[in-house]
């Protein structure tokens, strides 16, 4: 359940993590995004890519 300890064995413990919320799971930049923020393409892979490759990924 969100919000809830991940497991009871780490409740005691350093680790403090929590569920994550399946309803506003966290994102990240997609992978077309962190090439071209670093200059990773290679010659004629950039325009080959399709809009839906630059839509930022879900967690789950």
């Amino acid at each position: 359940m969100y919000g809830s300890p991940i497991d009871d064995r780490y409740a005691s413990n350093e680790f403090k993590g929590v569920a994550i919320d399946p309803n506003d799971s966290p994102t990240f930049e997609s992978q077309a995004a962190f090439l071209k923020r670093h200059g990773l393409f290679l010659a004629g892979e950039e325009r080959r890519l399709k809009s839906a490759d630059w839509e930022p990924e879900a967690f789950i």
